[in-house]
C-alpha cells in the first residue's frame, strides 16, 4: 500500500497554540487520514503524518511527505510555501491559494494548491486544499510525544 504522510509546517510570532515550551521552535506532529479526489476516483491513505514547524513571523509551510494522489502515482514530498496564518481565540487558521509547490528543489506547477484552508483546535489538524486536479483532506489528532 502506498502511504502518503504530509508534513504542515508554520510559523507565527508568539504560541498560537498555548502550550509550546518556551524558547523553542515549535514543532507539533499530528496523525491522521488523507482523502485525494480528482471528481471520478476517491484514493485515501491512513495512518499518515502532518508536522506544523516554525518557519517565519506569519508565514508557514506545508510539506507534504509521500503525497500520493492516486494508485499509480509514486509518492513526492510536495513543500507548500508561503501560507498565512491567524488566530481567533483558542483556533488557528492557515490559508492560501495560488501556491506553486516544490517536489525536491523543483517547482512543479502541475500541482498548483488553491483554496488551502487549515484549522488547528485543541490538538486536531482539519486541512483541505486543491492541489493540481486533485482534491485533498486531511484530519488528524496530535501525537504526543
Amino acid at each position: 500500500m502506498i502511504a502518503a504522510s504530509a508534513v504542515l509546517m508554520f510559523s507565527c510570532k508568539g504560541d498560537p497554540f498555548g502550550y509550546l515550551p518556551p524558547d523553542s521552535s515549535p514543532s507539533l506532529v499530528y496523525r491522521g487520514d488523507v482523502s485525494y479526489s480528482d471528481g471520478d476516483n476517491t484514493y485515501i491513505t491512513t495512518n499518515n503524518l502532518v508536522e506544523v514547524s516554525l518557519q517565519k513571523d506569519t508565514l508557514y509551510i506545508f510539506k507534504l511527505y509521500g503525497a500520493a494522489f492516486n494508485e499509480q502515482m509514486k509518492p513526492v514530498d510536495l513543500k507548500i510555501t508561503g501560507v498565512s496564518y491567524w488566530q481567533e481565540g483558542p483556533n488557528s487558521f492557515f490559508k492560501a491559494d495560488g501556491i506553486v509547490p516544490t517536489v525536491g528543489s523543483s517547482k512543479r506547477p502541475e500541482f498548483t494548491v488553491r483554496n488551502l484552508d487549515a484549522n488547528i483546535y485543541k490538538g486536531i489538524l482539519i486541512l483541505s486544499m486543491k492541489c493540481g486536479e486533485y482534491d485533498v483532506t486531511f484530519s488528524g489528532v496530535q501525537v504526543l510525544e
